[in-house]
């Protein structure tokens, strides 16, 4: 699949080392699509993280134990809960190793997990963009 648009933000991302990484963007942009893709073609093992309070901590320890680099992806961090924020907070602050985290947005988050990310932003598709977003589906 060719990604459409978002040349900036791509080669941005393709050229950072950066361990915690937050993209802002409109809901429904792309913006795991996006990830997934890129990151995969960059070899790294997009592991995408979800659930509740109790699964996110479960999640970290599973983090901690992994030997080999993954890409965490954290969507939707702005709806999480206030509990789960708080892990998200601590694991950003100490990141293993052989982790590196992508955490996307609709909205504002914390300022304290915003800081310790480099923040990107989705541009708006072109109307030439969408057409051509639409012809190829």
């Amino acid at each position: 699949m060719e990604f459409i648009g978002q040349e900036k933000l791509i080669e941005s991302l393709q050229n950072t080392n950066a361990r915690a990484i937050l993209i802002q963007g409109q809901p429904h942009s792309g913006k795991k699509t996006l990830i997934r893709k890129l990151f995969g073609e960059l070899g790294l093992y997009v592991y995408e993280v979800s659930g509740s309070v109790s699964d996110f901590r479960e999640t970290i320890e599973f983090i901690k134990t992994q030997a080999n680099p993954m890409m965490y992806l954290i969507p939707d961090v702005d709806t999480l809960h206030p509990g789960t924020q708080n892990l998200l907070l601590k694991i950003l602050e100490e990141p293993p190793m052989k982790a590196r985290f992508c955490l996307t947005a609709n909205n504002m988050i914390l300022p304290t997990i915003k800081s310790r990310c480099v923040s990107y932003s989705m541009e708006r598709y072109t109307p030439e963009q969408i057409q051509a977003i639409c012809c190829d589906s």
